[in-house]
C-alpha cells in the first residue's frame, strides 16, 4: 500500500515537471531591463541590456514620434540603423522565444549625433588649403584638424563657428589629410569626415636653356618639384607662344625661328593645381644668314663685299674661295669686308652671322668672276 502511494506521488511530480516544461516552452519571456542606450553615429542608437532567461532574440525599436525602425538582434549589445541624425528617438526593448515577445520596456530616449560636414576641399596657393562646408542642422560649432598624410610633422587644429577656413604655411606638393566634425549645444560631437587633399606643386627652380643652333631646337630643363606630376614648358616671342608638356624634369622645344629672342617659363602640375610659371629666362636663337650681297671691284685687284645687317647679329665672317682652291675669310663687326683678288678667277662667297648662341644657318653661295 506505501508503496504504491509512493508511486503515485513520483509520477505526479514528473507529470507537473512536464507541464511546467511546456508552459514555459508556450510563454513569452521576460520583460528586458535596458542598462544604457547611446548613439555615436549620427544614423545608428547603439542599446545594452542584461539577458533574459529562455528569450532568444530581442527586438529594438526607435520611435521619433513621426516613425519608428524595428530590428532583431540575437544578443547585447544591439543596434539600430537607418536612423535621422540629431533625432530624439524612444527606445524599448522585447524579449522572444517560441512562445511569444515580451512587453516593451521602460523606455529610454536617445538623441542620434550630428551629422558629419560633407568637406568641399582645394589648394588656393602651394602653401594654403582650403575647406568649405554647409551648415549642419543643430551644429553650435564645428572642429576642422590637418595633418600630413605621412605623418610628419604636427597637427593643425581650428575650431570655429564659421563654414569655411583655410590653412597656410603648407608645405607644396604635399598630401594631407583633413578630418571635421560639428558639436552640439552640449559639446557632443557628431559624426567626422574626412579628406585627403594635396597643396599644389611649388614653381621649379633652376631652370637651364640649351640652344642647338643646328637644329634650332632647345633643350630645356629643371629641378624636379615636389608633388609635381607633371611640367608644361611655354616659349613665347610676341604673338608666337609653343608649348612642350612632360613628365620628366627636361623638354625639347623644336622648330624656333632664328633671330629671334624668346622667353622660356615652366609650370609645374599635379591634382590640385599648377604651380605659378616660373620667371622668365631669355633665350636668344642665332642670328638668319644675312641677305642683300653685293660683290664688285672697287677698282682691279680688290673685290668689295657688303650685306645688310641681320637682327641680333653680333659679327660677321665673310668666306672667299677661289678656284684653285685658295680659301681667306674676314672677321667684322660691319658690313662690309674688302679682299684681295687676282684676274681671271671665279671666286666663291659666302657671308655668315654670328652671336652667343653660334652661327647663322647657310645662305645663298655667291661666285664672282675677276676680268682678265
Amino acid at each position: 500500500m506505501c508503496s504504491a502511494k509512493s508511486k503515485l506521488l513520483t509520477f505526479t511530480g514528473m507529470l507537473l515537471s512536464c507541464l511546467e516544461m511546456v508552459f514555459s516552452a508556450n510563454t513569452a519571456p521576460d520583460i528586458p531591463v535596458i542598462d544604457q542606450a547611446y548613439s555615436k553615429l549620427s544614423n545608428s542608437i547603439t542599446v545594452e541590456w542584461r539577458a533574459v532567461p529562455g528569450a532568444t532574440n530581442y527586438m529594438l525599436t526607435a520611435e521619433d514620434g513621426e516613425s519608428f525602425i524595428e530590428t532583431i538582434v540575437k544578443n547585447s549589445p544591439g543596434t539600430v540603423t537607418g536612423l535621422k541624425p540629431a533625432t530624439l528617438y524612444r527606445i524599448t526593448i522585447r524579449s522572444i522565444n517560441s512562445g511569444g515577445k515580451s512587453q516593451p520596456s521602460p523606455f529610454r530616449k536617445v538623441k542620434t549625433v550630428l551629422a558629419a560636414p560633407i568637406l568641399s576641399v582645394h589648394s588656393p596657393s602651394c602653401d594654403s588649403i582650403a575647406v568649405s562646408w554647409k551648415a549642419v542642422h543643430m551644429a553650435a560649432g564645428f572642429s576642422v584638424s590637418l595633418m600630413r598624410s605621412d605623418g610628419l610633422g604636427r597637427m593643425l587644429k581650428q575650431n570655429t563657428t564659421n563654414t569655411s577656413l583655410i590653412f597656410t604655411n603648407l608645405d607644396p606638393g604635399t598630401l594631407y589629410t583633413i578630418k571635421a566634425y560639428a558639436w552640439n549645444a552640449n559639446g557632443m560631437p557628431g559624426d567626422d569626415f574626412t579628406y585627403n587633399q594635396r597643396t599644389s606643386p611649388n614653381a621649379p627652380v633652376d631652370v637651364k636653356v640649351a640652344f642647338n643652333s643646328g637644329a634650332l631646337r632647345a633643350v630645356v630643363s629643371w629641378m624636379p618639384t615636389e608633388g609635381a606630376l607633371t611640367y608644361s614648358v611655354t616659349v613665347f616671342s610676341g604673338l608666337l607662344k609653343l608649348r612642350c608638356n612632360t613628365s620628366s624634369a627636361s623638354c625639347v622645344v623644336p622648330s624656333l625661328q632664328c633671330g629671334s629672342e624668346y622667353y622660356v617659363s615652366v609650370t609645374a602640375y599635379n591634382d590640385a593645381g599648377s604651380s605659378e610659371p616660373t620667371d622668365a629666362v631669355s633665350l636668344k636663337t642665332v642670328p638668319c644668314a644675312p641677305v642683300n650681297i653685293l660683290i664688285e671691284e672697287d677698282e682691279p685687284g680688290h673685290l668689295l663685299v657688303s650685306w645688310s645687317s641681320v637682327s641680333l647679329g653680333h659679327y660677321y665672317v665673310v668666306f672667299v674661295k677661289s678656284d684653285d682652291g685658295l680659301e681667306v675669310h674676314c672677321n667684322t663687326s660691319y658690313t662690309q669686308c674688302h679682299f684681295q683678288s687676282d684676274c681671271g678667277f671665279t671666286y666663291f662667297i659666302s657671308v655668315f652671322a654670328y652671336n652667343k648662341a653660334g652661327q647663322s644657318p647657310l645662305g645663298d653661295v655667291f661666285n664672282y668672276t675677276t676680268g682678265k
